[in-house]
């Protein structure tokens, strides 16, 4: 499967790249990631975070870490690429011209929000340099491929599993977030599914957006609070990231609702925890930042070769579920049930071999 995903790279598009006569001895790729504010050592190539950071959450920092592992793994395996990783400020208009002027053969983003990243493309549009968008797309300037996982199929498997697991007729509502106009696409991909299953949606709430993890996280689970108290008959819910998921279990484990199927599509370390304990929530959708960082970097190879790339690599995502969930709770109580049935009739079985072994013996 991973070698079917990084053959995605080559397939039709529009060509170019360096003419052969043309190409270097090594390519110098710039990435650039948001992260801490950063400020440039005037000794060295590397830059080092001052005191008035401002961290990303914790989910989406180990997120990048892994799309640049991708990348470093990518790169040593190709060989003859140097990496320039630079963890910029959301406002990074003054490094991404410092980095442009250092005229690298291509850029690869990964930054916070499309506002940044299509700012960033823009200045490198106008100075030649050809620009790949991972994760967070670009809505103006031109970049040759966007590499990400794929929203369309994070919409579809998770309305899927949440038909299996709540009748026609049903109701829902999505916990989205402020700004996440880059994951439109499964949004629109769950509506359209969600319909077909018969589940009617009745809300989509915003998020507050808030600096850290647990302040999503309280902020998610105080609006989980209020729907339940809004809308009796509530029974599915949709979260769109993983800090809204969490806090939403906890609010629906302490209102003890043990009805409600609460779906998840940016699995992290502990809302997988939660799905595999059998929690409030049923099912989360599993990433491969590592893929998409492999995949991003052989694109931007393939590009500066001369291959054609897609303008669009959608990376595979995967659902994972509790598999008592996955029968759903009628298997669950008809398990229960079945138990103590189960044992009287061992009993039986037991009494009834007693007796014909003692019919024998008096039988001789």
């Amino acid at each position: 499967m991973r070698l079917f995903l990084l053959a995605l790279v080559i397939v039709a598009g529009a060509p170019a790249g360096y003419a052969a006569q043309d190409r270097p001895q090594e390519w110098r790729i710039a990435v650039l990631m948001s992260g801490r504010r950063a400020a440039r050592s005037s000794k060295a190539r590397t830059w080092t975070n001052t005191a008035n950071a401002r961290p990303l959450t914790v989910a989406h920092a180990q997120f990048r870490r892994s799309i640049l592992d991708g990348m470093r793994q990518a790169a040593n395996e190709i060989g003859g690429i140097k990496l320039d990783v630079l963890h910029v400020d959301p406002d990074a208009g003054g490094q991404i011209d410092s980095i442009i002027a250092e005229a690298p053969h291509a850029i690869i983003l990964c930054l916070a929000g499309p506002d940044e990243t299509s700012a960033a493309t823009k200045k490198a549009n106008g100075a030649g340099v050809p620009v790949f968008t991972v994760d967070v797309p670009a809505f103006e300037g031109k970049v040759v491929s966007h590499i990400a996982s794929d929203q369309c199929s994070v919409g579809r498997i998770v309305v899927e599993k949440m038909g299996q697991l709540l009748p026609s007729g049903s109701k829902g509502i999505v916990l989205n977030e402020p700004n996440a106009t880059w994951k439109r696409d499964r949004i629109r991909e769950f509506k359209a599914v969600v319909e077909k299953a018969g589940i009617e949606v009745l809300e989509q709430p915003c998020i507050d957006s808030r600096p850290t993890d647990a302040g999503r996280r309280d902020a998610a689970a105080d609006v989980m609070r209020r729907m339940l108290e809004k809308y009796p008959a509530l029974n599915g819910v949709l979260a769109v990231n993983a800090t809204i998921a969490s806090g939403a279990a906890a609010a629906v484990r302490h209102a003890g609702r043990s009805d409600i199927v609460l779906m998840g599509c940016d699995a992290s370390t502990e809302t997988l925890r939660i799905v595999r304990s059998g929690g409030p929530l049923k099912a989360d959708v599993v990433h491969f930042p590592d893929i998409i960082g492999r995949v991003a970097l052989k694109t931007a190879f393939n590009h500066l070769s001369g291959r054609p790339v897609p303008e669009r690599v959608p990376v595979r995502v995967e659902i994972v579920y509790h598999k008592m969930d996955a029968a759903g709770s009628l298997s669950k109580t008809a398990s229960g049930r079945m138990l103590p049935l189960m044992i009287v009739a061992a009993l039986i079985v037991l009494l009834l071999v007693r007796r014909w072994r003692t019919g024998r013996v008096v039988d001789q």
